[in-house]
């Protein structure tokens, strides 16, 4: 769900706030590549995480959530 939702602020900062700690587990990660195929060409791929979409969509509050996350564990 972070991946899809990193274009914008506000929900990341409602999915890592420390209130949803309890359904954050080591097995399952949170920040991960999707892959994705090319437009132009379907047989080839590329990978985007949620830090590269947040990245692309200019969402610094978003990106300074994930840090913070990723800091604390």
């Amino acid at each position: 769900m972070v991946s899809i939702l990193a274009f914008d602020s506000r929900s990341m900062e409602y999915i890592l706030a420390e209130k949803n700690e309890e359904f954050f587990e080591q097995q399952y990660p949170l920040f991960y590549k999707n892959k994705i195929p090319k437009t132009n060409n379907k047989d080839k791929y590329f990978y985007r995480s949620a830090i590269d979409n947040a990245l692309r969509t200019n969402q610094v509050s978003a990106i300074a959530s994930m840090i913070k996350y990723i800091t604390k564990y």
